[in-house]
């Protein structure tokens, strides 16, 4: 196709675009204090009635427990 760009999809593209917000993890902690729901998916409660498997709880906690393996990591 003379003239026309063609972009590739890639894979940050599919997951959400390429406006990212580089704060979120600042909202939800703060959205998690101002709730009072700190500490609701941890230890054995992870996966539990509280914290469901697929659950946005749950979800956002997977991703803080693997933040903190790979920062303990280091």
């Amino acid at each position: 196709m003379p003239g026309k760009k063609v972009l590739a999809i890639t894979p940050m593209m599919k997951k959400g675009g390429a406006k990212k917000d580089k704060n979120w993890i600042q909202k939800a902690t703060k959205s998690i204090k101002r709730r009072g729901t700190e500490g609701v998916c941890t230890g054995s409660k992870f996966g539990g009635p509280t914290c469901p498997p697929g659950s946005k709880r749950y979800n956002l906690a997977k991703v803080f427990k693997g933040m903190a393996k790979a920062k303990k990591k280091k």
